[in-house]
C-alpha cells in the first residue's frame, strides 16, 4: 500500500489519531464527481471508514455510480460545521463493488449509525428491495482546514 500524506503530514496508511477521531463521528460528507461533460456533481452520503478505505451504499443505478464508473476520481468533504467549520477533504478514487448483499448491510449499519437503531431499522427496511452498490474511496491525499 502507498503511503498517502495529509496536509499535517499524517499517513493514510497508519490513519493517524487526528484522522481517526474526526471520522468516527457523525459528520454527513459530500461525495463529489465529474459527470461526463466534465461539470462536478456534489452530493450528501453517508460513510464508514476502517482505517485504510471510505465505504458508502447507494443505489445501482445512481448517476454518481455512473460517473465514477467513466471517471474514478473522487472527493469526499467531510465536516464539521459546530466547531469552527473544521473539515477534511478526501481525494482519492472510486472503486464500485456490485454486491447487493453487501451493499445492504452496510446501507442498514449506517443507517442505525446515523438515524439511530429503530428509526435506522426502518430505513434500512425501506429500501431493502433496491438494488444497491457499494462504493469505495481509496484516499491519495487528506487536506484538512479550519
Amino acid at each position: 500500500m502507498a503511503t498517502v500524506r495529509s496536509s499535517a503530514g499524517e499517513s493514510a496508511s497508519s490513519g493517524g489519531q487526528r484522522l481517526r477521531d474526526f471520522v468516527q463521528r457523525n459528520y454527513l460528507a459530500i461525495l463529489a464527481t465529474v459527470y461526463p461533460s466534465g461539470g462536478p456533481q456534489a452530493l450528501p452520503v453517508w460513510y464508514d471508514y476502517d482505517g485504510a478505505i471510505f465505504t458508502t451504499a447507494t443505489d445501482a443505478a445512481a448517476v454518481k455510480v455512473r460517473n465514477i464508473e467513466n471517471n474514478p476520481q473522487v472527493a469526499l468533504c467531510i465536516t464539521d460545521t459546530t466547531r469552527n467549520i473544521r473539515s477534511l477533504t478526501v481525494r482519492g478514487r472510486a472503486e464500485i463493488v456490485p454486491d447487493n448483499d453487501l451493499a445492504q448491510e452496510l446501507h442498514r449499519r449506517l443507517s442505525i449509525r446515523y438515524l439511530g437503531e429503530e428509526e435506522g431499522e426502518e430505513w434500512a427496511d425501506s429500501l431493502a428491495d433496491e438494488e444497491l452498490v457499494v462504493l469505495r474511496i481509496i484516499p491519495e491525499r487528506f487536506i484538512w482546514t479550519g
